[in-house]
């Protein structure tokens, strides 16, 4: 396949881990033939002049490489980590090397849009999280010197990411914002997300925990280039302990952690330390010289791996602050031979494994005690060298990253794309910068433009001044003159004095104009060299006003782009609208026809004193019915019979022929024998005929060997030979024996004869077996429709046998009835939604009506279909361990073991009605055999398991949802069930007696394609189309579904699953008795207490709930969860390990008896489900308690919550939103609310209409058996 990997840096120009990893990674792929390229960023610029950034080729030990070369400054910094400006050479590349599929290893220096630039190319993509950067800016994850677990945005991260150069504050959280949604759109859309470490994907799930389907963990291979060998011991415990420390030195990587340690270590005159590397930051120089001091240290200088091999070393220390992916430095300790000290967090404890120590990240204290039990016990170090283990080898890790590449290039689900508004964010932010950016470069102009001003009037003031002291030098030069002539003439002392001061004077003013002209020109040297720093400061502002000039170019292109769609839209909208107005139309129509119905309906009743009286002539004429079905049935056996006859005779006709090769081929050796013996002759004529008997036996080795393998194979696929091999006459004399060559000839002769028959016989089979794959395909299509057709008889046959052993016994209203009601999962242990509702509507109809609950149950200790008998709360319940477990896919809704036990319950109790509240564990097949017996059918649907065979929840493995079923799209979900070796049947079980016996596989296979309209390569897809298939098919049967919300009654319609005249909506009933009144709430602005109350599953979304609580710092808002812990442990593990609020607390399941009593302790009630909820148990419990519910915007409960009335709403997977809304509850309570708009039905009244349905079903059955 092509791979383009695309990565922040690669060799000769940078050569870190994740680089040399790449490398590596990109020769393996090479070398398994696959062709690769890399695309990668670069610390070098554009070039001068260039505005425009630049992708330059070349090749690195045989790998082509494309590096991008950005414009501008500080391209890795997180702020400009977004560049529109790239994504068209990025296209260019992409469409011009066509890849399979893309690799992105990081963003940095590239842009964070990688991925969304990959998919609106169709091209899928994959990636591997090397460190922390989708999750924190800066990627070590390490604030105030510890690890930090805040979610990234601008209210965590402001004060500890840097912001760029003029960025204001404002500025600053918006971009946070952005670059928070943009990394997790990219996780979003990424196919797969690849990791080195269990560690590393748990770090990663605590801020996004709905990626948890997507990740793969794949260990690093060893890249080092040291092998492993036997360490350089020291001297220890006679001497020294030596300690190895390498690397980036700095405080992330916990320098200061082990120095720290070492100086209050008791032992540390005993301790050297061997420290390779240079301090990274010279911040951090000054601190590491003072914790260094009167430490026995060696700094050996700038890391080289070879360098290690020369020091000895006792042990390695690794103290990183930072929760390490996976670490190429520990890989070098165990090659070294040497164990290690590591911190409790991140990949490091996950590797360690008993080669050496654990102790407390950041805790010097805890570092200093494992040290000491180094010197306490010296044999530590040995029996820690023994737990090194060796190290995962490159090939290895290539071959499973080539298996993930394979999983994502099988998958048919459309690649997910961007959502528009995230597109238009961007432009907003990019926009905004540039205003702010303009306003910026305004001011700075004005700024220099006032000292332009002020410069020039400086200079004119120094320009006035020099003129001013040469007119003070003529002066001056004026009086030496009259001194002169003073002196010249005697003048008398007084007016010698006179001229001597006002030339001191003069002096004075000179010297004082001086030292202001002095200054004046220090002022203006100040004002030109702030000038020039303004002036560069313009360079650069105008520098980056152009890049972002070229993004928003991009963006608004993007942003026209997405305009266009938008109208499309708006387009298909108003074709909806307009499709809505027709339904609209249509259903007042069919309201109307209801009303004929009605009037029908009592014409009818009219009438049933007449029907009944046909009773006779009905009977007849259903006999002469079964004499047709008898007749159908003879016919299709005997067409069955004929075919299998036909492909005996074509069977029987191909084994002769087969027999005839065989004879053949022994001719053919006869002649080979007569040859040879033919060559024993020729030998005794002499010296003449030695060379003839010689090319004679090898052209006859040649003819048998050509024969044997090429050209029979040949004749086998239907062809001539292709070979010359008969054209052997030996041409090296004419002298020889006439009988050599009539035997010669006559051979050819033979040989010709048998390859022209076989050649007539090969191509009169392939006739035969042409038409015989048309007389299959005929076959199947004719036995298609003969099985409707018998699957119509019968089911109007067993109507007839119903009518007849029920017209003595017909059930009118008031009858006591015999109810089987079927259900997944019971009370005590189950008390989700639907058990609930079973229970309280099999308590209820118990009072008048003898009812029978059928469940099924795990118990490990018992055996799979161990069956017991028991009561709960006075309704008796049959009970089947199933443990949850199917031994094959088809085994999920096709059970015989299940069906066995179904028959023999309805056989034993003769139920009235069967009424299925869910199949899960069971077999779909109940539906068929309970109307085999004339039983009516009810079924209450409570999610999507008929449509969805992924635990009905139409979620996909990535947390996507479903619209509905798709064998294309299934296929994924069902990848982890092993499928059956047979086909599923093309009736269900109870509709196919004796069928299994004359249909054959590959008959079903071709009757199922032409029911589900394709063929499908991939078995599981097939799978997938035979679950489709079969369970439609089951559902004919149902007399009645019943749904408890319009959106799933809808669903079921659009699937094609169920008739629209087959189900009504009906919201289900509660027991009003334990809840009370509805009252609105006093809202108290002092505190807000936030509930949930359900399941704990991954698909109820309260993780989404956890994480909105974590950015909630008000410590008015708490927050409790109820619930199950132990169904699913994992998943409370991990809402455990992601909860870092204090005041949300996980509180466990309660009694179902008190809900009131929670409710009444809650002031809002959270409901952030991930999928299509269908009617929530809890939306209606909170309702009679006058509690306001928060809920996800989709399926039932958008319906069930009426927004500002009986709650809000929020976006589906969205923490910022939930977080919002929540606090909206503490400032903004709802003023119109109103609990009681949501009317609630009690169990008492859904019971009753239960039972008028039941008897309409039973009465329906009697008149069809009129």
């Amino acid at each position: 396949m092509k791979i383009l990997m695309i990565t922040h840096g690669f060799p000769p120009e940078c050569s870190g881990g994740t680089e040399s990893h790449v490398q590596r990674l990109c020769r393996e792929l090479i070398e398994l033939g696959h062709k690769v390229e890399v695309l990668c960023g670069s610390h070098e610029g554009a070039g001068v002049g260039n505005w425009e950034p630049q992708l330059r080729h070349s090749e690195y030990h045989g790998i082509p490489v494309h590096r991008l070369h950005r414009t501008g400054l500080f391209v890795d910094n997180w702020e400009k980590s977004l560049a529109p400006e790239v994504e068209p050479l990025l296209q260019y590349l992409i469409k011009d090397f066509s890849p399979d599929i893309v690799h992105v290893h990081h963003w940095i220096r590239l842009t964070r849009n990688l991925v969304e630039i990959c998919h609106d190319l169709g091209i899928p993509a994959v990636c591997t999280l090397h460190d922390l950067w989708t999750t924190c800016p800066i990627a070590f994850r390490v604030r105030e010197e510890t690890h930090c677990g805040r979610d990234v945005g601008p209210t965590n991260c402001v004060g500890c990411v840097p912001g760029g150069e003029n960025m204001s504050e404002d500025e600053i959280q918006r971009e946070l914002a952005l670059f928070r949604d943009d990394t997790r759109n990219e996780l979003d859309l990424v196919r797969r997300v690849i990791v080195p470490s269990n560690a590393h994907r748990d770090v990663v799930l605590a801020h996004m925990p709905w990626l948890q389907g997507k990740f793969r963990v794949v260990n690093h291979g060893n890249i080092s280039t040291l092998r492993r060998r036997r360490p350089r011991k020291g001297d220890f415990p006679s001497g020294p302990l030596r300690i190895g420390h390498w690397g980036h030195l700095s405080f992330f990587k916990g320098l200061d952690v082990l120095l720290e340690a070492l100086q209050g270590f008791e032992h540390r005159e005993e301790v050297e330390l061997e420290l390779f590397g240079e301090v990274v930051y010279p911040g951090e120089r000054e601190r590491v010289d003072e914790l260094a001091k009167d430490l026995n240290i060696t700094w050996h200088g700038a890391y080289r791996p070879k360098a290690l091999t020369k020091v000895p070393m006792d042990i390695a220390i690794i103290p990183s602050r930072c929760s390490e992916s996976w670490s190429f430095v520990l890989d070098e300790a165990f090659l070294l031979g040497l164990p290690a000290i590591v911190p409790d967090r991140g990949a490091l404890a996950e590797r360690i494994n008993g080669a050496g120590a654990i102790y407390l990240a950041d805790d010097a204290r805890d570092l200093r005690r494992v040290l000491g039990e180094i010197f306490k016990s010296p044999e530590l170090l040995e029996q820690w060298k023994l737990c090194i283990a060796p190290l995962p080898l490159m090939r290895q890790h290539t071959r499973s990253i080539e298996s993930v590449y394979h999983e994502v290039l099988s998958s048919r689900a459309p690649l997910p794309r961007t959502p528009p508004a995230l597109r238009a964010r961007r432009l907003h932010v990019r926009s905004y910068q540039l205003e702010a950016r303009n306003r910026q470069m305004e001011d700075e102009q004005g700024r220099i433009k006032n000292l332009e001003s002020d410069y020039g009037k400086a200079k004119k003031t120094l320009e006035e001044m020099e003129y001013y002291h040469g007119e003070k030098d003529k002066e001056l030069d004026r009086l030496s003159g009259v001194v002169e002539n003073f002196n010249e003439n005697n003048v008398d002392l007084e007016a010698l004095k006179e001229v001597a001061k006002a030339k001191e004077d003069l002096a004075d003013e000179a010297r004082k104009a001086r030292d202001e002209l002095v200054e004046t020109a220090r002022k203006v040297k100040t004002l030109e060299k702030k000038d020039r720093k303004k002036q560069r400061r313009v360079e650069r502002t105008r520098s980056d006003l152009e890049d972002m000039s070229t993004r928003i170019v991009q963006l608004e292109k993007d942003l026209g782009e997405q305009q266009k769609s938008a109208q499309e839209l708006q387009a298909e909208n108003r074709e909806l609208s307009d499709t809505r107005t027709q339904l609209e139309r249509e259903r007042d129509e069919l309201t109307e026809s209801r009303g004929t119905l009605e009037a029908t309906s009592i014409e009818l009743k009219r009438r049933r004193d007449e029907l009944e009286q046909s009773v006779a002539t009905r009977s007849a004429e259903m006999g002469s019915l079964e004499e047709k079905l008898t007749e159908v049935l003879r016919t299709k056996h005997s067409l069955v019979t004929r075919g299998e006859e036909r492909i005996s005779e074509v069977e029987t006709e191909l084994q002769n022929e087969r027999t005839a090769m065989r004879s053949l081929r022994e001719t053919l050796e006869s002649q080979q024998n007569r040859l040879k013996v033919l060559e024993g002759h020729g030998t005794t004529l002499g010296d003449r005929l030695k060379s003839l008997g010689s090319n004679l036996s090898e052209i006859v080795h040649d003819v048998s060997t050509r024969l044997d393998d090429k050209d029979l194979t040949a004749l086998t696929d239907g062809r001539a030979p292709e070979s010359d091999a008969l054209d052997c006459a030996p041409t090296n004399g004419g002298d020889g024996d006439d009988s050599l060559a009539r035997e010669l000839d006559r051979a050819e002769s033979d040989v010709t004869r048998i390859i022209d028959h076989v050649v007539d016989r090969q191509g009169w089979l392939q006739t035969q077996l042409g038409q015989r794959d048309q007389l299959i395909l005929e076959m199947a299509k004719s036995l298609d429709g003969l099985l409707d057709t018998v699957e119509s008889l019968e089911r109007k046959r067993r109507g007839t046998t119903s009518s007849g052993t029920s017209k003595t016994g017909v059930k009118r209203p008031g009858d006591r009835l015999k109810v089987l009601m079927v259900v997944h999962q019971y009370l005590p242990h189950h008390v989700a939604g639907t058990e609930v509702y079973t229970h309280n509507l099999a308590k209820e109809l118990s009072r008048r009506h003898d009812v029978l609950v059928l469940s099924a149950e795990s118990d490990h200790s018992r055996p799979r279909f161990e069956e017991s008998r028991h009561e709960v709360d006075g309704v008796p319940v049959h009970q089947v361990i199933h443990n949850y477990k199917w031994d094959h896919f088809r085994e999920t809704y096709d059970c015989p073991e299940a069906d066995a036990i179904f028959r023999r319950v309805v056989r034993e109790e003769q139920p009235d009605i069967v009424h299925i509240q869910h199949l899960h564990y069971f077999s779909a097949n109940f539906v068929t055999i309970a109307r085999s017996r004339g039983i009516p059918v009810v079924y209450t649907l409570h999610d999507y398991m008929l449509m969805c065979p992924r635990d009905g929840t139409l979620r996909r493995e990535d947390g996507e949802l479903c619209e509905g079923p798709a064998p294309a799209n299934c296929r994924d979900c069902i990848a982890h069930h092993d499928l059956a070796d047979t086909p599923a049947p093309v009736l269900p079980r109870a509709l196919r007696p004796g069928i299994d016996a004359i249909v054959t596989g590959e008959v079903t296979r071709v009757v199922r394609r032409t029911r589900v309209g394709e063929s499908a390569d991939d078995p599981f897809e097939e799978a997938a189309a035979e679950r489709l298939d079969y369970v439609r098919r089951v559902l004919t049967d149902v007399d009645l579904f019943i749904s408890p919300s319009k959106f799933l009654r809808q669903k079921f319609i659009d699937s094609g699953l169920v008739d629209a005249d087959a189900i009504i909506a009906s919201d289900n009933g509660y027991d009003l008795s334990r809840l009370p009144q509805a009252a609105p709430r006093v809202h108290d602005p002092s505190r807000l207490r936030v509930a949930y109350v359900g399941t704990i599953a991954e698909h109820k979304g309260i993780h989404v709930l956890i994480e909105a609580m974590n950015g909630i710092e008000d410590p008015r808002v708490t927050c409790k969860i109820w619930g199950d812990l132990t169904a699913f442990d994992a998943y409370t593990n991990h809402l455990r390990y992601v909860t870092r609020n204090d005041r949300t607390l996980l509180m466990g399941p309660f009694e179902n008896g008190r809900i009131a009593e929670v409710l009444g302790q809650t002031d809002l009630l959270v409901v952030p489900s991930l999928w299509f909820e269908n009617s929530p148990l809890t939306v209606h419990e909170a309702a009679a308690c006058g509690v306001p519910v928060l809920t996800s915007d989709q399926g039932g409960l958008a319906e069930y919550v009426t927004p500002e009335v009986t709650g809000r709403h929020f976006r589906l997977g969205g923490v910022e939103d939930l977080r919002e809304k929540i606090l909206s509850f503490l400032t903004d309570p709802i003023a119109a609310f109103d609990p009681a708009s949501l009317e609630l039905k009690s169990i008492q009244d859904d019971a009753r209409d239960m039972e008028r349905r039941y008897y309409k079903l039973l009465s329906r059955v009697d008149l069809l058996v009129g």
